[in-house]
């Protein structure tokens, strides 16, 4: 699914790009809050200096304060925003693989529906909701079923059972295409080690563990 993939690397660049816009982010109100500091800390050497220039001094270091705050407050504004923007990046993520997934359309509307946080994350209702629904889902048939969907719906099933498939085993050698027994082979030794399927820049293949 060419649309799903595109999706995808989009998703994990405006991921990685915001992610480096939060690091600056931090670093500048670091900064600033040092900033401020040190503004605060020049008030301690007013008594060695002539009382003339008291006022100057004082002038000069609420001049200061003043302006890392506004610095510090900007720095935190931009951490907010990359946040948000980064969580987007992974809605956008997640959004390819259940385009790929195989999942039925009310599991797919359930887990988009599933906050990143709080209290209510996979909340019971909306999780025994979404697995009614993948349960009572007939499965997909036909030699145009891919082995990334049969491996999705297979690992939801033995989630749901409990029981041990074997999945890459199971799959008929027309579903797997050009791969060919290698592919087999690949995904067995994938199934006794999930690690070896795992890692940032392959996010389709996770559930086939």
């Amino acid at each position: 699914n060419r649309e799903a993939k595109r999706l995808d690397v989009y998703g994990r660049k405006v991921y990685s790009t915001w992610g480096l816009q939060l690091h600056i982010s931090n670093q500048q109100a670091i900064v600033s809050r040092y900033t401020y500091t040190t503004y605060s800390a020049m008030v301690k050497f007013m008594d060695m200096l002539p009382s003339d220039f008291h006022a100057k001094i004082l002038a000069l270091v609420e001049e200061g304060r003043l302006i890392s705050r506004a610095s510090l407050q900007a720095a935190l504004d931009g951490a907010d925003a990359a946040t948000r923007v980064m969580a987007t990046g992974v809605a956008m993520r997640r959004g390819s693989w259940l385009q790929v997934s195989g999942l039925p359309y009310e599991v797919q509307k359930t887990i988009q529906d599933l906050p990143f946080e709080g209290e209510t994350l996979s909340s019971q209702k909306k999780l025994t909701k979404g697995l009614t629904a993948l349960k009572t889902a007939e499965p997909p048939s036909g030699p145009s079923v891919s082995i990334h969907r049969q491996c999705s719906r297979d690992f939801s099933m033995r989630s749901l059972n409990g029981s041990v498939i074997r999945t890459a085993k199971m799959a008929p050698e027309r579903e797997i295409g050009v791969a060919g027994e290698g592919r087999v082979n690949h995904l067995a030794r994938a199934r006794d080690n999930p690690s070896r399927l795992q890692g940032p820049n392959r996010p389709f293949e996770g559930a086939c563990g």
